[in-house]
């Protein structure tokens, strides 16, 4: 036994047990608090707080609600053009821990519109037009980036857009997800990983996949309990485990599924003792400083907390 595995395995040995990770186990299905009057809602978005607070959208109807990650009803607020003052609805939204704001894609204009939405007066704010048309002019996916970039994409689609936001917003690339050449299609619901990772969801097919930022197909995730729609990530919940919520976009309920660990993190934030990326602090962040310091281990996200 080297030298390594020996004080790895006193350092685990020390500290409490943490669950072994199980990707795609299902941890918890809980119904939305207020469940949508035509029977359809997709968007769903997780903030950074402690505890969390989840966001979901029902389509066609202008309130972005709020509820714990247990399922208990906080909010319902009415959204708006901040432009125009006209109600607005949205299908997908997405946590921009940055700004302390959510992000939107319209569901009644091709190609979509996408707003920034302020979720404690519900003020939306224009921000840019993709810049093809999609099936359905129904944004069923958008997802914050760690960089502050965004990823939309269309209702059931087969591309997504990669848009830079940090000024006049203008798109990066679009990519085709597909698996050993073939397209791979159905998209309804995107999710960032850490690192080279998205999570797409496949409404239609229950299925959730992962594949690389270029689209190459990595691996099937998880299958899930309906017609997956949003997704969001939500490394507090559960912790030491981390998840990946999924709406369901005809069910009223959200499933979480268990992630590797380092999977989620806040977009654009990173706890100074979360040496090891994953958005908490536990004992895999010792496991990973040890890793760097004695053993040329790859660099932590942050300086460690002294």
């Amino acid at each position: 036994m080297t030298l390594k595995t020996k004080l790895l395995a006193v350092v685990t040995a020390l500290l409490p047990a943490v669950a072994l990770a199980a990707p795609g186990d299902l941890l918890v299905t809980i119904p939305v608090a207020n469940p949508s009057p035509m029977g359809v809602g997709v968007g769903v978005a997780v903030d950074c707080s402690d505890p969390p607070t989840m966001y979901y959208t029902n389509c066609f109807q202008p309130l972005l609600h709020s509820m714990t990650t247990a399922g208990v009803h906080i909010n319902s607020i009415p959204m708006f053009d901040a432009a125009t003052s006209n109600p607005i609805s949205f299908g997908d939204i997405t946590w921009d821990d940055a700004t302390k704001t959510l992000w939107g894609g319209t569901t009644d204009v091709n190609p979509i519109n996408v707003y920034q939405i302020d979720p404690v007066t519900g003020a939306c704010a224009f921000k840019f037009t993709m810049a093809a048309p999609g099936c359905c002019g129904f944004c069923d996916g958008i997802a914050m980036d760690r960089d502050r970039t965004l990823w939309v994409c269309d209702d059931v689609a087969d591309d997504i857009e990669h848009w830079d936001i940090s000024g006049v917003p203008f798109l990066i690339e679009t990519i085709t997800p597909d698996s050993a050449g073939i397209t791979i299609g159905m998209i309804s619901g995107l999710a960032v990983g850490k690192g080279d990772r998205l999570y797409l969801g496949q409404d239609g097919l229950g299925t959730i996949i992962v594949v690389t930022k270029a689209g190459s197909f990595i691996s099937d995730f998880a299958v899930t309990g309906g017609r997956v729609s949003g997704l969001a990530c939500d490394p507090a919940t559960f912790a030491p485990k981390e998840a990946l919520w999924g709406k369901d976009a005809y069910g009223d309920f959200v499933q979480a599924f268990e992630v590797e660990s380092g999977t989620c993190e806040c977009a654009g934030a990173g706890a100074c003792g979360d040496v090891d990326g994953s958005g908490g602090i536990n004992v895999a962040d010792l496991i990973y400083l040890v890793d760097y310091i004695f053993f040329g281990g790859p660099q932590p996200d942050c300086e460690p907390i002294e």
